[in-house]
C-alpha cells in the first residue's frame, strides 16, 4: 500500500511540474504594414491606368494600375479594389522601408461589358476612387527614380527570409544568354 502511495504522489509531482508557455509581449510571426493611399491633406494621389479594357477579352500582364502608397511602417501588405464588370485588382507584397512608393497592381478578371468601370482602391483604412476607360488603351508613364530594382546588366539584389534564415542573390544577365 505504501507502495503504491508513493506512486501517487511521485506522479502528481511530475505532472506538476510543466512549462508554463506564455505570450505577453511576443511579436507578430509576421509585421503588417500600415500606411495610406492619401497625401497629407486628405486627399487621394493619383492612380494611373494602363492596358486595354474591353468587352470580352482577358486581362493579361499590360493591365495594371499604378498607385503612390506612402508606408509609415514595413511589413507585408495588400492593396486590393472591388470586383467590377468581371475584373478587379490586387497587389501583395512586403515593404521593407517607409516612405512614399509608386506600386504596380495587377488586373484580373475579364470585362463582361462595354462600359467604362468606377473602382475602389482599399489599403488598410484608405480607400480612393478610380476610372478605367472601357475599349481604350492607356499607357502609363515610366516613373522616374521611385523604382529601386535595379535591372541594368550585371547589377543585382539579395533576398533575405527571415523566416528560414537564408538568402538569395538575383543577377541582371544582358539580354542576349546562352544557356
Amino acid at each position: 500500500m505504501k507502495r503504491y502511495f508513493f506512486y501517487i504522489v511521485l506522479l502528481f509531482v511530475v505532472a506538476s511540474c510543466s512549462k508554463e508557455y506564455s505570450v505577453e509581449n511576443a511579436t507578430p510571426l509576421v509585421n503588417i504594414a500600415s500606411g495610406t493611399l492619401l497625401d497629407t491633406s486628405g486627399n487621394c494621389r493619383e492612380i494611373l491606368v494602363s492596358g486595354n479594357y474591353k468587352e470580352n477579352v482577358a486581362i493579361d500582364y499590360t493591365n495594371f494600375i499604378k498607385a503612390n502608397i506612402n508606408f509609415t511602417t514595413i511589413g507585408s501588405f495588400t492593396i486590393y479594389s472591388d470586383t467590377v464588370n468581371g475584373y478587379w485588382f490586387v497587389a501583395n507584397g512586403y515593404a521593407y522601408t517607409t516612405g512614399q512608393k509608386a506600386l504596380t497592381i495587377n488586373s484580373y478578371g475579364k470585362p463582361l461589358l462595354p462600359i467604362d468601370a468606377n473602382f475602389k482602391l482599399h489599403f488598410n483604412n484608405s480607400i480612393c476612387f478610380f476610372t478605367v476607360p472601357n475599349n481604350a488603351a492607356v499607357i502609363v508613364a515610366p516613373n522616374v527614380n521611385t523604382d529601386y530594382f535595379p535591372t541594368t546588366t550585371n547589377s543585382n539584389w539579395n533576398y533575405f527570409n527571415s523566416f528560414t534564415n537564408d538568402t538569395s542573390l538575383v543577377q541582371v544577365l544582358p539580354i542576349d544568354v546562352t544557356v
